[in-house]
């Protein structure tokens, strides 16, 4: 059986209940954990509008935004108590493709009939804000740094460095082997962390051609000058705090490949020059970014808190996927 977690926080109508129909059509089992507020109660509106059958969903309401890491905790114990041999993972902002879940498994089975250590397989998925289609993170042969390699007709299995959390289809032996999610990550990187322990452990990762997705980055686009004029994701500056922060603590984890953090501090250099010379709140951005570096630097985790000892300021309602 395969178990679908999916997190949300404050989501938007309509594409919610889109997708909690795209995937119950695909799953056996539907758990939502739901990081929203206790008042909010856009996630139970949404299911009762879907007319599901909910002896195939399991709701859970936090009450309150206890990260994006502990949510998924939440669920994928969930899905394991209840056998699932295979568990899907998604937030709010994606909407995957009506076949993705059954291409996803095809491949994840017939890699693991063959005896290949595969510990989850991950979808090409296209940005919403900007229609980019993301390639993997893949480590090229001969080259120092990891490169971007594409999953094709050709080629429709693509060994990867990392997955992305949402559309992630991982095999319940290990995330038994592997462990969960680091909780004190709460949001950006909690992907990224447990893709390297996973390949420490000596499982692969793989990216597969033939499942798709639509996913949003960010809160909109962002015209920005590299070389030449491109769009990229723009991020509100709390989002920029805990990339910032947690690109840090990946830094000191033996599990990861120097080369890897060097290449991607590089990646992460590359979005706050983004934010502090093109985007639309730069002093806001340039303090939470100072904030993340400081954090990281002292081992500061978990969600940020703001108050008047942290220097921070409200910078209004912040969806974290």
């Amino acid at each position: 059986m395969i178990a679908a977690v999916v997190v949300s926080y404050n989501p938007t109508p309509g594409h919610f209940g889109l997708l909690i129909n795209r995937l119950v059509s695909q799953v056996g089992l539907l758990c939502v954990v739901d990081n929203s507020p206790a008042s909010n109660n856009t996630v139970v509106d949404e299911l009762t509008n879907c007319e599901l059958g909910f002896d195939q969903v399991r709701v859970v309401r936090l009450g309150r935004n206890a990260g994006i890491a502990t949510a998924l905790n939440i669920g994928i114990e969930i899905g394991l108590s209840e056998g699932a041999e295979f568990l899907l993972l998604s937030d709010q902002d994606s909407l995957p493709a009506s076949d993705m879940v059954k291409n996803l498994a095809s491949s994840l089975e017939g890699l693991l009939s063959e005896g290949e250590k595969v510990a989850a397989v991950g979808p090409v998925f296209q940005e919403c804000n900007t229609d980019k289609v993301h390639p993997f993170q893949v480590q090229i042969p001969g080259h120092l740094f990891y490169g971007h390699g594409f999953a094709s007709a050709e080629s429709p299995l693509v060994d990867a460095l990392t997955l992305i959390t949402s559309g992630c289809l991982i095999q319940a032996a290990a995330i038994r082997d592997v462990g969960l999610m680091r909780d004190e990550y709460f949001v950006d990187g909690v992907d990224l962390e447990w893709s390297h322990r996973a390949r420490a452990k000596g499982y692969r990762l793989v990216g597969v051609n033939g499942a798709t997705m639509r996913h949003e980055m960010g809160e909109d686009k962002l015209r920005v000058w590299y070389l030449r004029w491109r769009m990229e994701a723009e991020y509100p500056p709390l989002r920029l705090y805990y990339r910032v922060r947690n690109l840090i603590a990946l830094t000191r984890e033996s599990y990861v490949d120097l080369s890897w953090k060097l290449r991607n501090s590089w990646t992460i250099a590359g979005v706050v020059y983004s934010h502090l010379i093109f985007g639309t709140r730069r002093l806001d951005s340039l303090k939470m970014v100072c904030v993340g570096l400081w954090h990281g630097v002292v081992g500061k985790m978990g969600p940020y808190s703001m108050n008047v000892k942290d220097g921070a300021y409200d910078l209004g309602a912040t969806g974290l996927d």
